[in-house]
């Protein structure tokens, strides 16, 4: 992915097969990239969910 002769165009004039597979590296290159990001802010969207459902028990506690 980091080679500058890595170009969608070039592959393609060579084989369309080729144009496909190389899409289909840089989508998951892309993926990838995406997910290390998201990953960790999903972990710590759980860990606030299950802490506002505590918080939100021991309020209907005092509630009731």
């Amino acid at each position: 992915m980091k080679r500058v002769d890595f170009d969608l165009t070039n592959i393609g004039k060579a084989s369309m097969a080729c144009r496909s597979l190389g899409m289909w590296c840089m989508a998951i290159d892309n993926y990838a990239k995406v997910a290390k990001k998201v990953n960790p802010l999903k972990l710590r969207v759980n860990e606030l969910q299950t802490k506002l459902d505590g918080k939100n028990a021991e309020l209907k506690l005092k509630q009731d």
